[in-house]
């Protein structure tokens, strides 16, 4: 629950004023030799667009009247634009630095993704040349294999004989 006059005047939604101030009350004014208890004490409401924003609050040595007020509420309804145009400009600041680090964060992986893109390409060729170079020698053992087999299976030509005929048709070997 909301006390006071700030709540009061945030509750109403417009300017609360206060004159012949108590003494008790922790009100002070700064001033350049020390503090001064002020006379009269105005609370007005910072809005924009329908949100509330905070409160304003002005203190006088002197009473204030209804032109302080309504100078007061006009002053509060551009400081509450005001403030709401900053709260929104450090809210975008935030949005576009966050976004930023994203956006870095993004082409850092992508450029890591490219690297090992190029990488695999790289090992890629290389896999195709050590393939090819397999084929080509399985194909050269598949020749020699053949060509050993054909050796091994070809029948042996025996040691060179001559042979004499005889008339009847019978043979003799000479050594």
């Amino acid at each position: 629950p909301r006390d006071g006059m700030l709540a009061e005047a945030l509750e109403a939604g417009r300017p609360v004023l206060l004159t012949s101030v108590p003494g008790d009350l922790p009100f002070r004014i700064g001033v350049g030799f020390g503090e001064l208890r002020p006379r009269s004490v105005l609370a007005a409401p910072l809005c924009s667009r329908g949100e509330q924003i905070g409160v304003l609050l002005l203190g006088a040595v002197a009473d204030l009247g209804e032109d302080a007020v309504s100078f007061a509420e006009r002053v509060a309804g551009q400081l509450g634009i005001a403030l709401q145009n900053a709260i929104s400009h450090r809210r975008l600041a935030t949005l576009a630095r966050e976004l930023r680090d994203s956006n870095d964060r993004l082409q850092a992986q992508n450029e890591a993704l490219l690297a090992q893109g190029e990488a695999i390409r790289g090992q890629t060729e290389e896999l195709r040349a050590q393939a090819q170079e397999i084929r080509r020698r399985n194909e050269d053992l598949s020749l020699a294999k053949e060509a050993l087999a054909a050796k091994a299976g070809a029948p042996r030509r025996a040691a060179p004989t001559c042979a004499l005929r005889e008339p009847r048709g019978r043979r003799h070997a000479v050594d």
